[in-house]
């Protein structure tokens, strides 16, 4: 998810069936600024600058920051309440995403059966 996916999260927030946890290559500080621009949307930002969490999930894009540093493809993971990963979609290209009324069809989808 990018920042234009989470502002229409945000301006969704009634109808979320789950909450968003949204994981960052960014800075501790530069996460904080972030998730003060979604006060309605029940995000958990978490800042992963050494890529720790983005490398196990297998999803580094390996030299696809503007300054060619590493970065996340843009992921979605729907994790159950027990824990197990009931969906997940990522990205082919780091400027592919997914819409906003398909992920939330999607997780309902899911979360139905």
């Amino acid at each position: 998810m990018c920042m234009k996916e989470l502002g229409q999260l945000n301006a969704k927030a009634g109808e979320l069936p789950f909450a968003v946890w949204a994981v960052s290559a960014s800075s501790g500080a530069e996460t904080r600024e972030m998730s003060s621009r979604f006060p309605d949307v029940p995000i958990r930002f978490m800042a992963d600058e050494k890529l720790g969490m983005i490398r196990a999930f297998g999803v580094t894009h390996e030299g696809g920051g503007l300054g060619g540093e590493d970065i996340a493809y843009p992921t979605l993971v729907l994790v159950g309440e027990n824990g197990s990963i009931r969906w997940s979609h990522r990205a082919v290209r780091n400027t592919d995403r997914m819409p906003v009324d398909d992920i939330l069809a999607q997780t309902r989808s899911v979360l139905e059966d």
